[in-house]
């Protein structure tokens, strides 16, 4: 498109015409009010132009912030001096004032007033803090405040190319330019064009451009309307743009919901080749996995083939180990029969032990009772008399038996030779044997004596034993007899044949003490 394809308005249209052979210029915009709808200076914006943009409402210049990034946007109002000033805002339009009396007309319309203080500033010191020349072009739209504006301009330091002011009042046909006309003509300007709203002035520095504002926009200026404006040439345009709007927001929404369906079946069709590819895959590794599985049922065929062998034979070793488990258990039975048995020999032993237990201690303290006789008897006065004739007795005795033990030891060599000689002779030795037993002293002396000299082999330890016992036995017989023919008290047959003995001497003693007194 051609660069005034996208006239606002037309005021776009004559200052297209004139800038253009300028690709990127420079603009002031003295209430600049909505940076799209009626902006004179959105189309050279669009192009590439920035400039400042001055205005004192907050909410247009809240807009300008975020539509216009590249611009300096000033939020305040343009006088003749630095200053505070009233606002009257009407909200939601572009005919807020700094005049209270077109503002009382205003509400007088109805429409709604808001009052509050804004910051004035001049354009020459605004452009002495922000912008020097060159400047091309300087639109002014201040309803009713432009003689104040062009108050604070001093055209010797600023040169605008191209002026442009409203010169009615808010919203009428009125033009009122002659009261502030003169201060742009002095200042070297000359009047070039009216549109029916503003006025415009070209330099005199800048006569070269003065052809442009010869004709109003026509159609050789090739120029469509952007359909932004609020003029009523506008609508028709505006209600098409709407319509057209409206027919883009359905094709939107039947776009988005192709591409919403055209995302799900790409979606789909991705999971579909996703699974397709798995598939194969999957087929492949199928293949291969009952490939193994046939190997391995190949293998586990044949495992089990010995599976089964040794199944076989621990079944074999299962009832041998069962046979031999019945045996141990019937074994395990007898002998917790014997060990029963056992059990109760051992308690029958316990008893007897016990038993024994309680006669040796009563033997025990009948011997006590015995030793403290003895004791008192060898303390009296009878055994101390009667020692001298015990220690003749004795001297007597040991005198005679003197003979005896030389006796005894002359024939013992020739009683070995006798019994060696015996002993060779088997028929012999059982003759003499058969007579000895009839004299068993006779014949268990000659049994010892042969025993000590070699000349027979000694008894077993068991057989020695019950023959020992059977003498003492045989001793406890005789000495009981003798206790029974002596009237011996019955407890007396408990103690042992050494203790009896004792007790036989002791008696004796007695007596023959007893007798001699």
């Amino acid at each position: 498109m051609s660069f005034i394809s996208y006239a606002q308005n037309f005021e776009d249209v004559i200052l297209m015409r004139v800038f253009k052979d300028i690709d990127v210029g420079f603009y002031i915009d003295v209430g600049a009010n909505d940076p799209e709808v009626d902006s004179v200076t959105k189309a050279f914006y669009d192009k590439g132009w920035h400039g400042i943009n001055i205005e004192p409402v907050q909410s247009w210049f809240k807009k300008l912030e975020k539509g216009r990034p590249k611009d300096i946007n000033l939020n305040c109002a343009v006088g003749n001096e630095e200053d505070e000033l009233v606002l009257y805002e009407i909200p939601d339009t572009g005919i807020s004032t700094l005049e209270k009396e077109i503002a009382d007309r205003h509400s007088h319309n109805g429409y709604q007033i808001i009052e509050h203080k804004v910051q004035v500033q001049t354009v020459t010191n605004i452009c002495r803090n922000y912008h020097t020349p060159p400047i091309h072009f300087l639109k002014i739209d201040v309803e009713g405040h432009e003689k104040s504006v062009l108050e604070g301009i001093d055209f010797s330091v600023i040169r605008p190319w191209v002026v442009v002011v409203e010169s009615t009042l808010p919203n009428t046909q009125t033009e009122v330019y002659q009261d502030w006309e003169q201060l742009v003509l002095e200042a070297d300007y000359q009047f070039v064009y009216f549109d029916g709203l503003n006025r415009f002035y070209l330099a005199t520095e800048r006569q070269e451009l003065r052809p442009a504002f010869s004709t109003p926009p026509n159609v050789f200026d090739g120029f469509v309307l952007s359909g932004a404006g609020n003029h009523s040439f506008c609508h028709k345009l505006q209600q098409s743009i709407a319509d057209k709007d409206e027919e883009v927001r359905e094709l939107n929404t039947k776009v988005s919901t192709l591409e919403k369906q055209s995302s799900e079946l790409k979606q789909t069709n991705d999971e579909l080749s996703s699974v397709l590819d798995k598939s194969e895959s999957a087929s492949q590794q199928g293949n291969e996995y009952f490939n193994e599985i046939l190997s391995r049922n190949e293998a586990l065929v044949s495992e089990l083939a010995v599976t089964k062998q040794s199944l076989d034979r621990l079944k074999t070793e299962q009832n041998d180990l069962a046979q031999k488990l019945n045996e141990s258990l019937s074994n395990a039975h007898n002998w917790f029969e014997r060990a029963k048995h056992a059990e109760s020999q051992l308690e029958n032993l316990q008893s007897e032990l016990n038993e024994a237990h309680k006669l040796a201690h009563r033997c025990w303290q009948h011997a006590t009772h015995q030793d403290d006789y003895i004791q008192a008897l060898h303390r009296s006065t009878s055994w101390r008399v009667t020692a001298p004739l015990r220690g003749f007795k004795a001297s007597v005795i040991r005198l005679l038996k003197l003979p005896l033990k030389l006796l005894k030891n002359l024939i013992r060599p020739s009683v070995y030779l006798g019994l060696k000689w015996v002993l060779n002779k088997p028929e012999l030795r059982d003759w003499l044997s058969s007579k000895a037993k009839n004299y068993s002293k006779l014949h268990q002396h000659l049994r010892q004596f042969a025993i000590n000299r070699g000349l027979v082999p000694s008894p077993p330890a068991g057989v020695a034993e019950s023959k020992e016992l059977r003498n003492t036995a045989q001793q406890s017989n005789e000495i009981t007899a003798l206790y029974q023919s002596q009237g011996t008290e019955p407890d007396l047959l408990e103690l042992t044949p050494r203790a009896r003995q004792i007790y036989s001497q002791l008696k004796t003693a007695v007596e023959q003490q007893n007798g001699s007194h």
